[in-house]
């Protein structure tokens, strides 16, 4: 039973990862940037990029915050999943603000 409720765990961590990175993704997308300049900008490898866009790591929360400030996001809305939030909505919520 103890095993059963590990991979529960370890499933829904791995799930919101992917949740998050696929954030991260949209965002940067909606930013117009690579991966190679958010690299650059945060000191970090490439690979490192792909693997938070990927779900494999968790950017630290400093790092969380450089990327919400280079995105111009709120960061509500990359550090934590809101019902029906999706990349369309990171693309509505840039467009809106430049009006």
């Amino acid at each position: 039973m103890e095993t059963s409720n590990r991979n529960v765990a370890s499933a829904a961590k791995r799930a919101a990862l992917r949740a998050l990175g696929g954030r991260l993704r949209a965002a940067r997308i909606s930013a117009g940037l690579t991966q190679q300049a958010v690299a650059a900008r945060v000191k970090v490898s490439p690979q490192t990029v792909r693997n938070w866009e990927v779900g494999r790591h968790e950017p630290t929360e400093q790092v969380t915050d450089t990327l919400v400030s280079m995105y111009g996001i709120p960061s509500e809305r990359l550090k934590r999943q809101t019902p029906g939030f999706g990349p369309g909505d990171l693309l509505t919520d840039r467009t809106n603000s430049s009006r």
